[in-house]
């Protein structure tokens, strides 16, 4: 999916993929020029610009979801 937001491009095809929660339906990509966004499919597909340091709690949350998942 591509998006243009306040100008800039978000292609999920040519971002980098951090990381996925399959459960919530959401992946993380870095942009070719370093930004940081949330792709999401459910109804609708969207994309979410965010900032580093949003980016850096989303993978803390997805890695603790990982884990309480891993010890059931």
């Amino acid at each position: 999916m591509k998006s243009i937001i306040n100008g800039k491009v978000y292609d999920t095809s040519t971002a980098k993929k951090l990381a996925e929660c399959k459960e919530c339906k959401e992946t993380m990509y870095q942009s070719e020029t370093g930004e940081f966004f949330i792709y999401r499919k459910g109804k609708k597909e969207e994309i979410e610009p965010v900032t580093e340091e949003h980016a850096a709690e989303w993978a803390k949350k997805l890695l603790e979801l990982s884990i309480k998942h891993s010890e059931t």
